[in-house]
């Protein structure tokens, strides 16, 4: 009974080391780049029907 207790924790552990080290890191994800100019808005302003105006 010993022998299958260490064989099956033996197995369990080799199963838990392959798991850890076939992780792999992640990229960073996307950047973002925040654009800006005197044609964008950035602060409260009412928008008028049909006029086009950029909002950051």
């Amino acid at each position: 009974m010993k022998k299958w207790n260490f064989l099956m924790a033996a197995i369990i552990i080799a199963i838990g080391l392959l798991v850890i080290s076939s992780c792999e890191k992640e990229d960073a994800g996307p950047t973002i780049t925040w654009k800006g100019s005197a044609t964008y808005t950035s602060s409260d302003v009412t928008i008028v029907d049909g006029q086009s105006s950029l909002l950051v």
